[in-house]
């Protein structure tokens, strides 16, 4: 089973909750990695979405998100970056020269009709996942 880790990183500015998000091609994608650590979902997060983080916390796993994978969950604390914190969307290149945009994206959409079509299926089961345990 492989193991993958996934950074939930809300918006420090508080309600209504955000959290950190890729841009794609088609929507919008949670960065998740390779690991099962809080300290694996910090660096993470820093490594392929230029956030850093103050403080991280298991949150849980879960083996019913993708078949074949334990997705394990960390809740990350955003350090205060002007870049970050006061912009929706941002830039930043990962650690291979990639570019990646970034924003911040509603925890709790205000049209689940809309959200259904921006997530994918793993990507939403791990949403719901994250919103039970909030």
């Amino acid at each position: 089973m492989s193991q993958i880790v996934c950074p939930v990183a809300l918006h420090p500015g508080g309600v209504p909750l955000r959290l950190v998000a890729r841009s794609t091609e088609g929507g919008v994608c949670l960065p998740i990695g390779p690991g099962s650590t809080a300290r694996a979902a910090a660096q993470l997060l820093l490594t392929a979405c230029g956030v850093e983080t103050r403080a991280a916390i298991d949150m849980g796993h879960s083996d019913d998100i993708s078949e074949g994978a334990r997705w394990h969950f960390a809740l990350c604390r955003v350090a205060p970056d002007p870049v970050v914190t006061h912009r929706s969307r941002w830039r930043h290149v990962d650690a291979d020269g990639r570019p990646a945009e970034l924003l911040w994206m509603p925890l709790i959409p205000s049209d689940a009709a809309d959200a259904a079509d921006v997530w994918s299926e793993a990507d939403a089961a791990a949403l719901d996942w994250i919103r039970a345990t909030l």
